[in-house]
């Protein structure tokens, strides 16, 4: 083998001679030499950075350094590299390395520069390969947490992503929130990339209302009972208007815990719910508004009357204001239609769940 790599790297053949090493290195993963030999045809092939990522996996192996293995891989992922990372990665990890190295790279990869599908709030149970899932919440290894606030940067290289997915989570986003999150979004979708948003259905969930489907607000539908308990603590009424309203806005306090954490309905001054508003004021505003401003009355009341409050929902929009807002960040909207889009992304988790609740947009960048 050696003889033959040394004759094709005399005659300039530096790609075959490239090659195979690389089939020898499937046989003899922890080979350092042979990691050498490849970095000098990756240098002569004028790929600097390669040269040098195996220059440093060919010293780490003769070392027998795990950590630093991991570092190299980390290295291959950030300079855009990722086919050569998971190669290096199968190798390493055909050889029987240890079972970190495994929970490391999926790490690393998982959290890597350049992300091909990302998806936006998906809760600390979304494990899924080949997405990067970006949340507040959530220890998993393959999640990356990241504070959704006014100040959001993704960790994700621009242009890289092929669709960003997000499923019932901008509700939960302030205006400011949003207004750094959607650019990002746009900045890190190629240019034939896609937005999917799953948000809860506010035009039906106000039509029901308006009509006095009281179904449409049971308890399976949408966890009431981990709420209700709490209202009678703010002389808050058990009754569609109110229900209705925590849909659209609601708040938990100290007392209660975390909605995503830890949290006990019965706990002394325990509250879960929606703003107290005086029932009268809170059903002519959900008679009359639409739900985009129906959410900012309501967040607005709570941060009048409450200082002590972490918000649930404190978002919503009709489909026409959800595609206004998209709009307005530079996206053009291609469908709302929840059929369509199902068929057309079956490559999404979860895309066909939460049907009967949710409405989902489909938008490209302009």
């Amino acid at each position: 083998m050696e003889e033959r790599i040394a004759g094709l790297k005399e005659h300039g053949h530096f790609e075959d001679a490239a090659l195979a090493i690389e089939r020898h290195l499937d046989k003899a993963p922890r080979d350092a030499a042979a990691y050498e030999e490849l970095a000098g045809c990756l240098a002569a092939l004028g790929r600097p950075d390669l040269a040098l990522l195996n220059l440093q996996i060919a010293e780490e192996l003769s070392e027998d350094a795990t950590a630093a293995f991991s570092e190299s891989l980390h290295g291959l992922l950030q300079s855009g590299h990722v086919t050569s990372a998971k190669t290096a990665f199968a190798r390493s990890f055909r050889s029987n390395d240890p079972p970190r190295i495994a929970g490391d790279f999926a790490r690393l990869f998982h959290e890597s520069a350049a992300a091909r599908y990302v998806n936006i709030g998906g809760g600390p149970n979304f494990k899924v390969p080949e997405w990067l899932n970006i949340d507040e919440f959530g220890e998993s290894r393959v999640n990356h947490r990241t504070k959704l606030d006014g100040d959001v940067t993704l960790p994700v290289t621009s242009n890289s992503a092929e669709i960003v997915y997000s499923s019932h989570c901008l509700e939960h986003l302030n205006d400011a929130t949003l207004a750094a999150l959607l650019p990002e979004c746009h900045r890190i979708l190629e240019s034939a990339g896609a937005l999917v948003v799953k948000i809860p259905d506010y035009d039906a969930l106000l039509a029901n209302y308006r009509a006095g489907r009281q179904e449409h607000f049971a308890d399976h539908l949408w966890n009431f009972p981990v709420m209700t308990p709490t209202w009678p603590r703010r002389d808050v009424p058990d009754c569609i208007d109110t229900r209705c309203a925590y849909l659209i806005c609601g708040f938990w306090n100290q007392a209660f815990g975390h909605l995503f954490g830890a949290h006990d309905v019965h706990a002394p001054g325990a509250y879960h719910g929606p703003p107290a508003m005086p029932l009268d004021d809170l059903k002519r505003l959900l008679a009359e508004a639409s739900p985009n401003r129906i959410a900012q009355d309501l967040r607005n009341f709570v941060l009048e009357t409450e200082s002590d409050y972490a918000f649930n929902h404190q978002n919503a929009w009709s489909r026409e204001e959800f595609g206004a807002l998209l709009q307005s960040h530079d996206f053009r909207l291609l469908s709302s239609d929840d059929e369509i889009i199902q068929r057309q992304y079956p490559c999404i988790p979860g895309i066909d769940e939460m049907t009967d609740i949710s409405a989902t947009f489909v938008a490209v960048p302009e």
